[in-house]
């Protein structure tokens, strides 16, 4: 497994991942638009945010494009790092690429020097509660939404 950066120009591939995905996109409640999710994935940005500290991966497994991950630096606060989005494609889950994944996503983040990796997760989604929980992090806080997310979502956070 690789993480390989993505920008705009790669917007064709990260829109196929959303359209392969749309059992993750219904989990939102609202309609599905997999333009609008695959500009999300490159252009939304948290408050007081730069693209500068946002980063955009292709998830690899050789050549083949598996999944994306959406990578916040400083974000809420300088030391904790924020996933905005881990998303596989239904082939790719529970295969341990995720897992593979979590360990990059920790090693990203100790390189940044950040002290903690913070996400949300989608309440409808014990599946990803359950993945996250398993590799270490403490549910911190359930809120009604967050950001562009219309569901309540669980906040959750690792100590690294």
């Amino acid at each position: 497994m690789e993480l390989r950066g993505m920008n705009r120009s790669q917007f064709r591939q990260a829109k196929e991942i959303f359209g392969q995905s749309k059992d993750y996109l219904q989990l939102d409640g609202k309609e599905v638009d997999i333009k609008k999710s695959a500009r999300n994935f490159f252009d939304t940005l948290p408050p007081g945010k730069s693209y500068a500290e946002k980063f955009n991966f292709g998830i690899y497994e050789g050549s083949q494009l598996v999944g994306l991950l959406d990578f916040i630096q400083g974000c809420p606060e300088r030391e904790t790092d924020f996933v905005g989005l881990l998303l596989l494609l239904p082939g790719a889950r529970q295969k341990g690429v995720g897992s593979q994944v979590q360990k990059k996503i920790v090693k990203l983040a100790k390189n940044h020097g950040a002290k903690k990796i913070g996400l949300a997760v989608l309440r409808n989604n014990p599946q990803a509660i359950k993945f996250w929980i398993s590799k270490g992090y403490k549910l911190k806080k359930e809120t009604r939404s967050l950001g562009i997310r219309a569901n309540p979502v669980s906040l959750l956070k690792l100590e690294i």
